[in-house]
């Protein structure tokens, strides 16, 4: 199970929400387990029957609210009992000022107290969203990942069948790459996946008798992507290797990562074939469907319509000449 400590949590988002440590650096060595969030009021006034303790606790203006309504021994009593359990961290938003008791406690068992200058809806969507991706199962291929007019699409196949230089053929025509070489993909929810490119390589691209180009400094940042989402699987293949190939489209042939399945495409690749201009048309193709177009459908029912349109007039209006 992928987990991270709230020392390396604290680095990465230091910054981007203003986190600053003001308790319990003994426990930066806690770890954590879960993308999700919680705030403890009910536990706060004593129900702990279902208390998410395992989870960040977010405590707003109506938490510390609450705790600065209490006398001195409940306040402590209460903050006392809330620290019994084996909490990750506290994250107080809005700049708050937390009770001297909470300062002190959190101190003597070791759980890290922190502020942030964001606004408590704020706090939580922000790093909900950090940890969600965080925390998203993912895998790496081989493959290149490119943004087509919108649609994410992945390119696959054995190396050297071309990936790279069809990307790079896309790029100079206005679109965007997203990863070469190695493509992490991650599940988000139950259907969503996104593909980003890996830490170390970045927009690096290697074309075959050139070596490894940077895309970024060549075509500059309207040339890529930092993750898209994966919604279509292109298979490169050669063409004496595809065994059939659909002529019009009405069978939708689909791949799974993830456990999420996408539609996949085969594209028999020969010398000459310009695949580039190919993805730009399955690219707008799959847009149509999604607004509801079927090219395919729509043909086989013009020809339905043709046959029956024959069959009822007998051939007459194709002998009126005048």
């Amino acid at each position: 199970m992928e987990k991270i400590t709230i020392k390396d949590f604290l680095e990465n988002l230091k910054d981007r929400l203003g986190l600053v440590l003001i308790a319990g650096e003994s426990g930066l060595k806690k770890t954590l387990e879960t993308k999700y969030l919680n705030r403890p009021s009910m536990a706060l006034m004593g129900w702990y029957k279902v208390f998410a303790y395992h989870r960040i606790q977010v405590f707003g203006k109506t938490e510390l609210t609450y705790l600065k309504s209490l006398g001195v021994a409940e306040l402590r009593k209460c903050i006392e009992k809330l620290l019994e359990f084996d909490i990750p961290c506290l994250i107080i938003s809005r700049n708050l000022e937390p009770p001297a008791t909470m300062i002190e406690l959190a101190n003597i068992v070791g759980i890290p107290l922190i502020v942030s200058k964001l606004r408590t809806v704020e706090l939580i969507d922000t790093v909900s969203a950090w940890l969600d991706d965080f925390f998203a199962p993912s895998i790496s291929v081989h493959g290149t990942m490119v943004d087509v007019f919108g649609v994410g699409i992945l390119l696959t196949g054995k190396s050297g069948i071309g990936k790279s230089e069809c990307a790079l053929a896309l790029v100079e025509k206005g679109h965007r790459l997203v990863a070469d070489d190695v493509v992490v993909i991650k599940r988000f929810s139950d259907n969503i996946l996104k593909a980003y490119p890996t830490e170390l390589q970045g927009h690096y691209m290697e074309i075959r008798g050139v070596g490894l180009i940077d895309l970024e400094k060549l075509f500059g940042v309207q040339a890529i992507r930092l993750q898209k989402r994966l919604e279509l699987n292109i298979n490169l293949s050669l063409w004496d290797e595809v065994v059939e190939c659909d002529r019009i489209g009405l069978t939708e042939k689909t791949t799974t990562y993830l456990n999420v399945q996408i539609p996949k495409i085969t594209i028999p690749v020969s010398p000459g074939k310009n695949i580039a201009v190919i993805l730009e048309v399955i690219a707008t193709n799959f847009m149509m469907k999604i607004y509801g177009e079927n090219l395919a459908e729509s043909f086989v029912e013009r020809v339905e319509q043709a046959i029956k349109r024959k069959r009822t007039t007998g051939g007459y209006l194709l002998e009126d000449n005048e």
